[in-house]
């Protein structure tokens, strides 16, 4: 199967991790052909800097949200014990 991947420009080294990744990405445990194939090619072709760019200043809101819902929790939980 990477063989062909290859042939057709993508570089899938482990599929059934690549799978499971997919599979956990859309809350089941099974994917259609179309959908697995539509994942696969949109991994063609090396990640640009916009796109390393994109995927950083998205981590940085989550990072942020995470860190004001742990304040949150924690402001609440000390309410609790007074």
């Amino acid at each position: 199967m990477c063989d062909g991947f290859e042939m057709a420009g993508l570089n899938i080294l482990d599929v059934h991790t690549f799978f499971d990744t997919l599979c956990r990405n859309s809350g089941t445990d099974s994917l259609d052909i179309d959908s697995f194939v539509d994942a696969a090619f949109q991994m063609k072709g090396a990640a640009s800097s916009m796109d390393v760019q994109t995927i950083m200043f998205q981590m940085q809101d989550v990072q942020k949200d995470l860190r004001n819902m742990e304040k949150r929790m924690t402001d609440r939980w000390g309410a609790m014990q007074r």
